[in-house]
């Protein structure tokens, strides 16, 4: 013979709901028939309840939605609950400096972390430290990110510097100032979108990571029309696979986008197209 059906968990919810409906509309009526029966009132007809019988129905219901509701308890129970574990990493983990700039994750799955005092990466059980002695040659790193090919791109006030699996390198000739956390952004595998001075620049660069062209992204005629692009303080690049990148530049009290974020003339967005949110 084959087993009942086991109910499901919105017809248990609707279930509860129609008992407490049905039991509050008979409690309303077991009142009205204690009125209508004073002494005062007419005899009640036949076709309606007495109230002894609507006593009744209001056990019965109450016994229902007792029941409906140990059904819902067991089904609460049985549900997977979502455990959320937090740990805290310190100085005996090797994390030296607790003031975190900026995270990000490389192709092989490691944790870098940005400090006040130099990059650390995650190894699963201890942290890292890179600095001086790895080619970092100041301590407070600003921004870190890692591109699709496996380069770690490093930030710091007076440097941009670049992994290349062995140290960090100078990511160009001159130096790229990276004044906060949101400065760098992965625009794709060849292109980085860098705030270097409250302008925006676009870093291009071979499979290594060896810097091949580094232009400001807007040219000063489209700056002349929006002069708050002269003032950059933040870049992110949002990527989506239908719609491409859409790429977000904070620039003080006004934020601005554009599409695709990829540039077919040096210093010329593609679409042309800059968004301004914010008042003037």
């Amino acid at each position: 013979m084959a087993a009942p059906p086991v109910p499901q968990l919105e017809d248990l919810f609707f279930a509860a709901r129609k008992n407490c409906s049905q039991l509050l509309f008979c409690r309303y009526r077991l009142k009205r028939t204690a009125q209508r029966t004073s002494p005062e009132s007419p005899k009640p007809s036949g076709r309606r309840l007495t109230r002894d019988g609507l006593r009744t129905k209001v056990r019965l219901l109450r016994l229902g939605s007792i029941r409906v509701f140990a059904c819902l308890l067991g089904f609460s129970a049985a549900l997977p609950a979502q455990q959320y574990v937090f740990r805290a990493y310190r100085h005996a983990e090797g994390l030296k400096n607790l003031s975190v700039n900026a995270l990000t994750r490389d192709r092989e799955g490691f944790l870098w972390v940005a400090t006040e005092n130099g990059v650390y990466r995650f190894l699963g059980s201890r942290f890292e430290q890179f600095g001086r002695e790895q080619g970092i040659l100041e301590p407070d790193v600003q921004d870190v990110v890692a591109d699709s090919t496996g380069t770690v791109w490093v930030g710091t006030s007076e440097n941009l510097y670049r992994w290349d699996g062995q140290r960090f390198l100078a990511a160009g000739r001159d130096p790229i100032h990276i004044m906060g956390p949101q400065s760098v952004a992965i625009e794709d595998a060849r292109h980085l979108l860098v705030v270097d001075k409250g302008w925006l620049y676009r870093l291009e660069h071979d499979d290594s990571g060896r810097m091949l062209s580094y232009l400001p992204v807007f040219p000063l005629r489209l700056v002349a029309v929006h002069p708050d692009l002269s003032h950059v303080h933040n870049v992110n690049v949002v990527n989506k696979r239908t719609s491409g990148s859409r790429v977000w530049i904070g620039c003080g009290k006004k934020l601005y986008t554009w599409l695709d974020g990829v540039v077919d003339n040096p210093g010329t967005p593609r679409d042309g197209a800059v968004t301004e949110w914010g008042g003037r």
